[in-house]
């Protein structure tokens, strides 16, 4: 298996690994389990069904929380901060926020995919872009734990601004990168 599938299975067994402990957190003493089925009660009593089960339903819930986030996340940030920070950091990038998203887009995928970038080079990027993804699917966690809060609103709102403004800087960052790598420069 190589490094690139290992990682797309951590990047769906974290977030949801995460999500169920939270969950699992937010249970009220005294809960009882809804599930009643007695052949489904003495199949989750053995350790090893019951882990197979937890890793499961981490796995998945790790997907769904994955593309979520990512639906949610990428369009908030490139609605509002990746383009205003791309718009301060860099004095070329000017024009309206979609322009600056698409150049921003654009030079993502010349570095990543491009013909002719050095495998190093590729490799960098991407190694940024995968930071920035585990950012990203930090979300539903995050807003799950800043419920817990007795200000539950203001804790969530918080959460999730933090968590944007963490990603449209590491957005910033891999455009950084990327634009080195296209001018021939590189941090690696």
């Amino acid at each position: 298996m190589n490094g690139d599938r290992v990682l797309s299975h951590v990047e769906n067994l974290v977030p949801g690994l995460t999500t169920l402990l939270i969950l699992a957190a937010l249970v009220p003493a005294g809960f009882e389990s809804p599930v009643k089925n007695p052949w489904v009660v003495k199949a989750l009593s053995e350790p090893v069904i019951l882990a197979l089960f937890l890793i499961a339903t981490a796995y998945l819930s790790g997907a769904v929380i994955f593309l979520i986030s990512r639906g949610i996340i990428n369009t908030v940030s490139a609605l509002t901060l990746r383009w205003v920070f791309l718009w301060f950091r860099y004095s070329d990038l000017r024009g309206m926020p979609w322009e600056i998203n698409k150049a921003y887009r654009s030079a993502i995928e010349s570095a990543s995919y491009g013909p002719g970038i050095p495998p190093n080079d590729t490799r960098e990027v991407n190694k940024r872009r995968e930071r920035a993804r585990l950012i990203r699917t930090a979300l539903i966690p995050a807003l799950l734990a800043a419920s817990k809060y007795p200000n539950r609103a203001w804790a969530v709102l918080v959460a999730f601004l933090l968590i944007v403004l963490v990603y449209a800087y590491a957005e910033v960052a891999i455009y950084q990168e990327a634009r080195m790598v296209l001018s021939g420069r590189s941090f690696s």
